[in-house]
């Protein structure tokens, strides 16, 4: 599990810089002078290298439980996710909620009286005779194979001249 939220780290990291747009100028604006931005840049360390930017973050996700600031609402990322977890839940339940009816329905009916094979007609397919085994696959397979002198097998093959006899 650990793995997976490594993994799950790196992707949401990595989405953020996905994002066209310099998050410099959505934060101070458009008629930001270039002095401002290089100053945005420094504070929040978007003029480090990819690497060392998720490094940091990644310290900081383990050691403080941080997931660093939103540039919308200037307020942590775990306090907006802790605001709208009460929406979040509500959204989860109802959406789990469908599901839930229709399986637990299916658990407490069980399967349709069609779908059931075995309390129609029970099928013995096991034990069967070798004889009764070849001719059923005698008549599966198609026309009947007689073995010649030769060797070969007089077939649907050797009647169209494909198959030749060794003698």
């Amino acid at each position: 599990m650990v793995v997976v939220l490594f993994f799950v780290s790196i992707i949401t990291f990595l989405l953020a810089f996905a994002v066209p747009g310099d998050p410099a100028k959505s934060i101070a604006g458009t008629h930001a002078t270039p002095e401002v931005l290089q100053r945005i840049r420094t504070e929040l360390g978007l003029d480090q290298p990819i690497y060392v930017q998720y490094g940091q973050y990644l310290w900081a996700l383990v050691r403080h439980a941080s997931m660093g600031y939103s540039y919308e609402t200037q307020l942590p990322v775990t306090t907006a996710i802790l605001q709208r977890f009460p929406a979040i839940v509500i959204v989860a339940f109802f959406g789990i909620l469908p599901g839930l009816a229709v399986g637990l329905g299916g658990a407490v009916r069980g399967p349709p009286r069609d779908r059931q094979p075995l309390r129609r007609r029970p099928r013995l397919h096991v034990a069967r005779p070798a004889r009764e085994v070849q001719v059923s696959g005698r008549a599966a397979a198609g026309p009947p194979v007689r073995p010649t002198p030769g060797g070969a097998c007089d077939s649907l093959g050797d009647r169209f001249g494909t198959v030749r006899s060794s003698s």
